[in-house]
């Protein structure tokens, strides 16, 4: 089984707890119907606007994603074989939905403002005051680094940080790098 295997993306899942046949859906139209299209599907630009502005809307949000993620995680997680030593689930509110506490190592990948910012532009198309909203929304980074049991430099090229990535779960799962 390869690492690719073993990654549960909380990203994807919360798209799919409220997309068209999600576990979510009624609770997310009932609330956030507003942010549905014609089509049906949501838009998440106008969403993401919202909500990254308002904070009782995006607790309110918050409250229908979060809980319905968690049981797909739990679902996933269930269904990995068995023998499975360690599994990734990649969290990007880890520790703003208390999903820290869960977990048995914390792995957090850093980047300074400045390139999160840029990068946040130029993968979203947003504005530097949109990306900034979204950045402030979050935990201070300092913190972050703080509560995490190892952190990753993601500032160079990206094999470099794979690099990174790769020796620390061979380390985790007992493995030699060459033999996985």
């Amino acid at each position: 089984m390869c690492i690719r295997d073993r990654v549960i993306d909380c990203d994807k899942l919360a798209r799919q707890v409220i997309g068209r046949a999600g576990v979510a859906r009624a609770g997310f139209e009932e609330r956030f119907g507003e942010y549905i299209d014609a089509g049906g599907q949501v838009d998440r630009r106008r969403l993401a606007d919202a909500v990254f502005n308002d904070r009782r809307l995006r607790a309110d949000l918050e409250a229908i994603i979060h809980p319905a993620v968690r049981a797909e995680v739990e679902k996933e997680i269930d269904r990995l074989p068995d023998g499975v030593r360690a599994v990734i689930i990649d969290i990007p509110l880890l520790f703003e939905a208390g999903w820290d506490k869960d977990v048995d190592e914390i792995w957090l990948v850093v980047v300074s403002e400045e390139t999160q910012l840029q990068r946040l532009i130029g993968r979203d198309g947003l504005t530097a005051g949109e990306a900034m909203a979204r950045i402030k929304s979050q935990l201070p980074l300092a913190e972050k680094m703080a509560r995490s049991d190892r952190v990753f430099d993601n500032e160079g090229e990206p094999g470099h940080l794979r690099r990174q990535l790769a020796r620390a779960w061979h380390e985790l799962n007992g493995e030699d790098e060459k033999s996985a």
